[in-house]
């Protein structure tokens, strides 16, 4: 650093009463975590098994289109009572009782009332007919 940065530097700390303090764990290397396992993953949020649609012939996910906020926002607001959507809110139950989104035809979001998303499967698997025929805006946070 050039000296004049360091005057000033010198100045904006000037008069910080610094906490200084050295941790003596003993030993050369002591191990900080010893109850520490790293392990690989299938998946990073638990989904309870639920089957993923692979293409036959690329391999990739088949999945439906990620939305930006503005087309999330603009598919929300101008939805009308006859239009077959559904807003499918797949967060928690104290995530969604702090609030939710409600539809331009003041549908609220479907809720599946999970206490975390592996019973996901289990609430899809019980209610295909809420599903059936529509097109679906999920959303998480």
């Amino acid at each position: 650093t050039v000296t004049s940065e360091q005057g000033l530097a010198r100045r904006v700390f000037e008069g910080i009463d610094w906490k200084r303090d050295e941790c003596n764990l003993g030993g050369g290397d002591p191990e900080l975590f010893p109850d520490l396992v790293v392990r690989r993953s299938e998946e990073i949020v638990p989904s309870g098994g639920m089957p993923y649609p692979l293409d036959s012939c690329t391999g990739e996910l088949v999945a439906g289109r990620h939305l930006s906020p503005e087309e999330f926002h603009e598919q929300l607001t101008s939805a009308t009572k006859d239009d077959n959507m559904l807003v499918l809110d797949v967060r928690n139950r104290t995530e969604y009782s702090v609030g939710h989104f409600i539809d331009g035809a003041g549908r609220p979001a479907v809720h599946p009332n999970m206490r975390n998303f592996k019973s996901f499967r289990t609430f899809v698997d019980k209610n295909q007919e809420l599903f059936e025929g529509k097109r679906v805006l999920m959303y998480c946070t």
